[in-house]
């Protein structure tokens, strides 16, 4: 399930990042239709994160603390990458990214 509190979040972050190539690039993983399809789509969403750190930093924080329900300040405290891997292996959010690629949700 992807909680709503995590939309707003994610949308400033998709809004940052190359949204069509990460899309592009999880359309293809899907269209593959391998057995290790989610372990990619992981992949592809820490590239893409990664790729644009410096400039996701804030809105990624923001997320996170929507995610743990925590304070943006406690949030900024957690382990980084425990707690995205953790927000990646959510199968709502690998399932709304899938959808998004496929061009199933509202513009």
């Amino acid at each position: 399930m992807l909680k709503l509190v995590l939309i707003k979040p994610l949308g400033k972050i998709l809004k940052q990042l190359d949204a069509e190539k990460l899309f592009a690039d999880i359309r293809a993983i899907q269209d593959a239709d391998t057995a290790d399809g989610k372990g990619k789509v992981g992949e592809v969403i820490i590239t893409a994160i990664v790729d644009n750190l410096a400039d996701i930093a804030d809105n990624l924080i923001e997320l996170c603390a929507a995610y743990k329900n925590v304070t943006v300040e406690d949030a900024g405290q957690l382990d980084a990458i425990k707690t995205i891997m953790e927000l990646i292996g959510e199968v709502g959010f690998s399932d709304f990214l899938a959808s998004a690629s496929a061009g199933n949700t509202p513009k």
